[in-house]
């Protein structure tokens, strides 16, 4: 009689770990999809904040930079191609 109890009592804690840890893989997809939702929402954002458009005019609106005058522009060659910063 006490073997079956203690054996009842072993398969319910089984069966009670098995529901824990079911709870827990339910949480961690859920939290990875929030994360990778995140990721791809900061991709998006870095790709944007990382443009040559976004720059200049974070540099001209923030940073009160102005675009150089032409005359003060140098191109530079370099392997047979020209490297210019005009647009």
């Amino acid at each position: 009689m006490l073997l079956i109890i203690a054996g009842l009592i072993l398969y319910v804690g089984g069966k009670v770990q098995i529901m824990r840890l079911g709870y827990r893989i339910e949480a961690l997809e859920r939290e990875k999809r929030d994360l990778e939702r995140e990721n791809r929402s900061l991709l998006i954002e870095t790709s944007s904040m990382t443009s040559p458009a976004r720059i200049e005019e974070f540099a001209i609106m923030r940073l009160g930079m102005v675009r150089p005058a032409k005359e003060n522009v140098i191109t530079v060659k370099r392997k047979g191609k020209t490297i210019s910063n005009n647009h």
